[in-house]
């Protein structure tokens, strides 16, 4: 099996940056990411299940294993999970994909969904993720992480964010900004002008300066944090 993960979705779009030829952008942004998630996830106590769904190669899926979850990838693509489970081994990887995925109702405390719903908006099936809400746990988490930007039809505005997960009984507790699209230090990494060594000191300057930027862009991206908590029994 090759070393790069797969480029490409069987749908047409792009699993990693076609541009991105010697992977540094993607290792950085895997970077990144697993650092946000070690910031901002909630912790587990070793009994709970964490699942990543549309894990695609597994790049992030240990780290929820790491915050002290029993963690479960998904992916529809057998390419991926097969993947992931060479590369990335530890969690348990299952084929699957909405609506029918292979949890039982309350199964699941913490979801995380990262850089899914804009790709399921673009392919026009974003209703598929309508009803995940059944297999939360009461009192169990949401981490969505995806691209946030005003007034474009390929993005989810911050409202619908909002409204989506309110459907499916869940409450916003935090909301973050992590990366920014058109940086010069991203396009220095991508061409092999900053050396691996640095990636963790930049990414958590990158971290620390958009946890400050409270708004949505409209001329580039902001890769944004959601955490939403669903209603405990008692609360309704």
């Amino acid at each position: 099996m090759d070393e790069r993960p797969p480029r490409w979705h069987v749908s047409g779009l792009n699993i990693c940056d076609p541009n991105d030829h010697i992977g540094k952008k993607s290792d950085y942004i895997t970077r990144l990411h697993e650092k946000a998630l070690r910031r901002y996830l909630p912790t587990g106590t070793g009994t709970g299940t964490a699942v990543d769904l549309g894990c695609g190669y597994g790049r992030l899926t240990p780290v929820l294993s790491e915050s002290g979850w029993r963690t479960v990838g998904i992916d529809p693509l057998e390419n991926l999970v097969q993947y992931a489970r060479l590369h990335y081994a530890g969690p348990n990887y299952l084929v699957g994909g909405l609506p029918a995925l292979p949890l039982e109702d309350g199964s699941v405390n913490l979801l995380l969904i990262q850089n899914l719903l804009r790709p399921l908006l673009q392919l026009g099936q974003l209703h598929l993720i309508r009803g995940i809400g059944r297999i939360l746990a009461p009192g169990g988490y949401v981490v969505v992480v995806d691209n946030l930007r005003i007034g474009h039809p390929a993005y989810i505005s911050e409202s619908q964010f909002a409204a989506l997960f309110a459907e499916e009984s869940c409450r916003l507790e935090r909301r973050v900004a992590i990366r920014a699209a058109r940086w010069w230090m991203i396009y220095a990494i991508r061409y092999g002008l900053v050396p691996t060594r640095y990636f963790d000191r930049i990414a958590d300057w990158e971290l620390d300066r958009m946890s400050e930027r409270k708004g949505s862009p409209r001329f580039q991206y902001y890769n944004v944090l959601f955490l939403f908590k669903k209603k405990d029994d008692a609360s309704g």
